[in-house]
């Protein structure tokens, strides 16, 4: 289930929300509070609210472990107005925008089934949802495989544009234990952490069409005679002016 740890604990939106797909192609979820910060100690604040409502629970080691995974996402957004280079005489500036997104994620560790408290319900949505994180680093480290299976996880499917931006940049951070007893689990950890470093996704413009390439060359064609035509009014008038020379001298 995917929760909106923002919400007010008595709002549909705390009992669980609906993945579905966006006009562009990504996944949006009705229902899901956004919020604006306008300062550093603003968006702290929502992040620390979020992290009061997210779900903790005693692992046997970690008496506050994390018992789901949480993700919050920031969209900067900076507007100026620029100069109108346009032929709309009657609009001197024009107002544009840009936009980032940064998503932050904290996923939960992967354990084994404890036989006690609520371990027995989180634990296996946990460790599924990063089996299929894994099999989609899997799948993009496979230069011969055209598909990548975000829709095994809701995880995954909300995390896809992120993933799969060849121009965007993940940084994974792991937490690792010193303890010889968890040797297994910190060896699992690198190696997750090792696949994930070693995707690389490269930039591909899609191909233009033929009337965009027609169009493009009219243009470039149009900017051709509009340097012969600057080219030979300099001429003209530089035969303008000799003439006038020649013409002083004949009436001196």
């Amino acid at each position: 289930q995917v929760y909106d740890l923002l919400a007010e604990s008595s709002s549909s939106s705390r009992r669980g929300l609906e993945l579905r797909e966006g006009p562009g192609g990504g996944v949006y979820m009705p229902g899901l509070l956004t919020v604006e910060a306008q300062t550093y100690e603003e968006a702290i604040e929502y992040l620390e609210r979020g992290m009061a409502a997210r779900s903790w629970g005693d692992n046997g080691v970690n008496a506050a472990s994390s018992r789901s995974h949480a993700l919050f996402q920031v969209t900067f957004e900076r507007r100026c107005r620029c100069e109108n280079t346009g032929d709309d005489a009657d609009a001197s500036t024009v107002a544009m925008a840009y936009t980032a997104k940064l998503s932050f994620v904290d996923l939960a560790g992967s354990e084994k089934v404890q036989p006690y408290g609520n371990m027995l319900q989180d634990t296996p949505h946990i460790n599924m949802s990063l089996s299929a994180l894994g099999q989609c680093i899997s799948a993009m480290l496979d230069v011969r495989r055209k598909h990548v299976p975000y829709r095994n996880s809701k995880l995954t499917r909300v995390l896809q544009d992120s993933l799969s931006n060849p121009l965007a940049t993940t940084v994974m951070c792991v937490c690792l234990s010193p303890s010889h007893t968890a040797l297994s689990e910190t060896m699992n950890t690198l190696q997750f952490a090792d696949r994930a470093k070693r995707v690389k996704l490269f930039y591909q413009p899609a191909p233009a069409s033929p009337a965009a390439g027609a169009a493009a060359a009219a243009y470039r064609r149009i900017a051709e005679l509009e340097a012969q035509v600057d080219s030979l009014n300099a001429e003209l008038r530089e035969e303008r002016r000799e003439r006038m020379r020649l013409e002083g001298l004949l009436v001196a």
